[in-house]
């Protein structure tokens, strides 16, 4: 089951100096803070390696194609 917005907001808040220190960028970590952006499924996969947590606990972006 994936984990709330709020949830993923607050682990990121929590763990900012790893995400930081493995080269992710201020902007993008505040933005992910503040609710602003949720990340791609790339970066997704790279926080919970970072952070050692399962995907199902990162909130992440999906595209739905719209397909005939």
């Amino acid at each position: 089951m994936k984990k709330s917005t709020a949830y993923f907001q607050a682990m990121i808040k929590e763990n900012k100096d790893k995400l930081l220190s493995a080269g992710i960028p201020w902007a993008t970590v505040r933005s992910w803070i503040y609710g602003q952006r949720v990340p791609s499924i790339e970066n997704a996969i790279r926080i919970a390696e970072i952070l050692n947590k399962p995907l199902s606990e990162i909130a992440y972006r999906q595209i739905i194609l719209n397909r005939p």
